[in-house]
């Protein structure tokens, strides 16, 4: 799930690709942000490109 948010998927492509509801992915998003120490998706995103998550070429961005 965080690749996809560090590819800058949206939630509801998210949800989709995983075959889950939007609320699931973003009550999983803000476990990870916790976990992560981080306040929203951009920071979480910023600190998943850094470790060379969400740069492999996620097709279908929306």
């Amino acid at each position: 799930m965080l690749e996809l948010l560090a590819a800058g998927l949206a939630t509801s492509v998210i949800a989709a690709r995983l075959e889950l509801t939007a609320k699931t992915v973003n009550n999983n998003l803000s476990t990870i942000f916790g976990k992560l120490g981080v306040g929203n998706r951009t920071e979480a995103a910023l600190l998943a490109r850094r470790f060379g998550l969400g740069d492999r070429g996620v097709i279908g961005r929306r």
